[in-house]
């Protein structure tokens, strides 16, 4: 269901703009009538199915205002184009640019230090002139995604020095890895990781290993990894019999990632400081609120009196899990040149990717107020 909301509103836009509904209705009709066969062949009631799951299909955010989503112009870029010095975070401000929307990053997305509304992240939508924000679309965010390149990131950043060599290896070891990879990086990460087993010296080195000895490894590997994470997320569904003829590809970079961050995470000091991103869990917010910087230089909430606080902010409706897209239209656009997004609850931890979509500044005075009058959605 990867980006699938974002798909089917796009796709229900498009025919309700161009007045398709009743053409694919008439289609339906015709589909169902031609030639007078019955009962109707296999292929034409596929045909008339898919028919009629497009002219069904609902679209997302049913409790949100509906805008004319025509006036929503551009992306500002965070999935795209705009510069990581244009992101900053309230706490673990290192992965400030992880929270874009739909990357595949080091941390699958930004997670802050202490889960609270006090947290942020904030976007920096033009250094030279005010935009007028129309929507905010979330994500949640995926730690371990089974993603080759997520894999590279994380090796890199949990081995440090150690890993350095990881930058110039090629794409295929990552997107396939060798028996011996997984083997040698395996038992890296697991130094200084309570896995409750001592590797025996006979499953140390690949080269003098049997192939029942290289099962036992891998068993074992998979089996530890899995009780390890138990609670944060589905298991590591995988064999070794996988790794050892390279299948299942996906599930052998989920157990690479999950032993990266737990070996990440095997200093308290250093799990302190990664607060939920040291998680393998997914993570999403559930709720969450708005406030801008207005092209006077003052801060504000979204849909509070000028003088308002965090209280009387309004409260936006967030993600039901961490891989779907919820876009939001903000009531009425608001002129600002920043904008922060504060978690309000939350699903595991405080966790989000997000993209900031703007409008026309031709809307008028009256779409630059954000204030009191907005309603909380």
């Amino acid at each position: 269901r990867r980006h699938y909301n974002q798909e089917v509103a796009g796709l229900r836009e498009e025919v309700e703009k161009m007045g398709l509904e009743s053409d694919l209705q008439q289609l339906a009709r015709l589909v169902a009538n031609s030639e007078g066969e019955e009962p109707l062949p296999q292929e034409r009631q596929h045909i008339l199915a898919e028919i009629q799951r497009v002219i069904e299909m609902p679209c997302i955010a049913e409790s949100n205002p509906a805008p004319d989503l025509r006036e929503l112009l551009e992306v500002l870029g965070l999935s795209t184009t705009l510069p990581d010095a244009r992101l900053r975070a309230s706490s673990n401000n290192n992965a400030a640019s992880c929270g874009r929307l739909l990357s595949i990053s080091l941390h699958g997305g930004w997670c802050p230090r202490r889960d609270s509304p006090e947290e942020f992240l904030e976007i920096d939508l033009d250094p030279e002139a005010s935009s007028f924000v129309a929507g905010i679309s979330l994500q949640g965010r995926v730690p371990c995604s089974g993603s080759w390149l997520q894999t590279r990131l994380l090796l890199q950043f949990a081995l440090g020095a150690a890993g350095s060599a990881l930058a110039t290896a090629e794409d295929r070891t990552f997107m396939r890895p060798p028996v011996r990879f997984v083997h040698d990086v395996a038992l890296a990460l697991m130094n200084g990781v309570e896995l409750g087993w001592e590797v025996p010296a006979r499953l140390q080195s690949l080269g003098t290993m049997s192939r029942e000895d290289k099962v036992e490894f891998f068993e074992q590997l998979v089996k530890r990894v899995n009780v390890a994470c138990r609670g944060s997320g589905p298991e590591v569904s995988l064999t070794a019999q996988e790794i050892l003829t390279g299948k299942n590809c996906e599930e052998t970079n989920r157990l690479l990632q999950q032993l990266a961050l737990l070996h990440a995470s095997g200093s308290s000091s250093r799990a302190r400081l990664l607060g939920g991103l040291a998680d393998c869990a997914p993570q999403w917010v559930t709720a969450w609120s708005l406030e801008y910087l207005e092209p006077g230089g003052s801060w504000r909430w979204y849909g509070a009196p000028a003088e308002g606080d965090a209280e009387a902010a309004s409260v936006f409706k967030g993600n039901a899990d961490a891989e779907g897209i919820k876009f939001v239209a903000l009531p009425e656009p608001v002129a600002a040149l920043k904008v922060r997004i504060h978690p309000v609850n939350w699903q595991r931890h405080a966790a989000f990717r997000c993209e900031v979509h703007l409008t026309d500044p031709s809307g008028g005075a009256a779409c630059a107020t954000g204030g009191a009058s907005q309603a909380s959605v």
